[in-house]
């Protein structure tokens, strides 16, 4: 990380679009570690939008790639995340929001009405709840063990 995160900040500064493989399960299941790439631009908090998926720096200085769940005070959640793992990132330590995704070859755009569906619909799914099990708790439960049950195409 010590030589990534320069090298990663270097490109954005410099207006290129930088492309990462994701690691981590924190953003399942819409991104997939080892699987899914994010492509990245750089940003600053004035640009930023409720449910956009940004690379941040948190006030305990771990690098997160999680969704904007609030802007004022600026915390973000990953999506395979509960509620009560939501991180607070101070405004300038925001530095690229994801514009593009890329599974299995294929680019996909997160202004694509598809994806900001599927968004909203994550959002909704933490709201519904039924004493402390929400709904997104439910589907999170159920797509871990689907997917951790197939078989490996590696």
């Amino acid at each position: 990380m010590d030589v990534f995160i320069p090298a990663l900040l270097e490109q954005l500064s410099s207006g290129k679009s930088v492309e990462i493989l994701c690691r981590g399960n924190s953003m399942n299941p819409f991104l997939v570690d080892r699987r899914d790439s994010i492509v990245l631009s750089a940003c600053t908090y004035p640009e930023l939008r409720m449910g956009d998926v940004v690379l941040g720096l948190t006030d305990s200085g771990h690098w997160v790639v999680h969704r904007v769940v609030s802007l004022k005070p600026l915390l973000l959640n990953g999506d395979g995340n509960l509620q009560s793992s939501r991180e607070y990132i101070p405004e300038n330590q925001v530095y690229a929001r994801m514009v593009a995704y890329v599974r299995k070859g294929r680019r996909g755009e997160v202004s694509s009405p598809g994806w900001r569906r599927w968004s909203a619909f994550w959002k909704f799914c933490g709201k519904v709840s039924v004493g402390s099990w929400s709904l997104r708790r439910v589907l999170l439960g159920l797509w871990r063990r689907i997917y951790i049950s197939r078989p490996s195409t590696d």
